[in-house]
């Protein structure tokens, strides 16, 4: 029964494994330690290098590096994705701006959106 389970735990820590790897390459590593230092140097200053102090430096740093790779909050697909999203939004302006003077098809050649999102647009105007 124990090695059954201990074979289980195996397996589980290989499968998080590659997700941890995933995670760590698309950390915005610059940010990262930026929000580390800026922390480091307020806790220091409030807990003034005690020994108690020093400890609990560790464990706040220990916590954010968790809660921050599992939530993605230094993630670059974040940034990326936030990025789309606004050029997304930038194409349905332009096109929007665009319905009274040109046909469905220019303009979805002119914004890189497609016909059917063109046709949408202009039957939600």
């Amino acid at each position: 029964m124990e090695i059954a389970l201990i074979i289980i735990g195996i397996i589980i820590i290989f499968g998080l494994i590659g997700e941890v790897i995933e995670r760590l390459r698309t950390v915005n590593w610059a940010r990262f330690f930026g929000v580390l230092l800026v922390g480091g140097a307020l806790l220091a200053v409030i807990f003034s290098f005690t020994a108690e102090g020093v400890l609990v430096i560790v464990g706040a740093y220990v916590l954010l590096v968790i809660i921050s790779l599992m939530f993605g909050v230094f993630s670059k697909k974040t940034v990326n994705e936030t990025q789309q999203q606004g050029i997304e939004k930038g194409r349905n302006e332009v096109a929007k701006n665009l319905l009274d003077i040109l046909d469905d098809e220019t303009i979805a050649d002119k914004t890189n959106l497609s016909i059917e999102d063109v046709k949408a647009l202009r039957k939600s105007n």
